[in-house]
């Protein structure tokens, strides 16, 4: 078992004051801090992933039949990237933490998950790829 000895009770005593500033900076669990340091609660990150999802184009389409198959026609790769917030050149890991996040702040089952899935259906295996593959038809 840890316990504080004498010279750790010192030394706190001593620095109780930085140590408490430091405390008091540290973000709490379940936010982050956005632009100029303001802190931002993690209701307030799932509200913006949502309403950056609800902005979509091909999102009214999505609603209007969940059951429909989808295409890259119905749904852009450019809806993709705006939805993740990456881009082509994006490597994997960071895609998908990305992807990790979009779904942690939609609803499970929600029409907003729904479309996050059917996005990554449609592009998470070939985003990097997908204008390459452009050119090389033609396109």
């Amino acid at each position: 078992m840890w316990k504080l000895n004498d010279e750790g009770i010192h030394w706190y005593n001593e620095n109780r004051e930085a140590i408490q500033r430091y405390i008091d900076s540290v973000t709490k669990l379940g936010e982050r801090r956005g632009r100029g340091s303001i802190r931002v609660s993690a209701k307030q990150i799932s509200a913006a992933v949502i309403e950056r999802i609800r902005r979509r184009p091909s999102f009214a389409k999505f609603t209007r039949d969940l059951e429909a198959t989808y295409t890259e026609e119905d749904l852009p790769i450019l809806d993709f990237f705006e939805v993740f917030n990456i881009d082509a050149h994006t490597p994997e890991n960071l895609f998908q933490s990305a992807r990790t996040r979009t779904l942690a702040a939609v609803e499970t089952d929600s029409v907003e998950d729904k479309y996050v899935i059917e996005l990554s259906r449609l592009y998470e295996h070939r985003y990097r790829s997908y204008y390459d593959e452009l050119l090389a038809q033609g396109g």
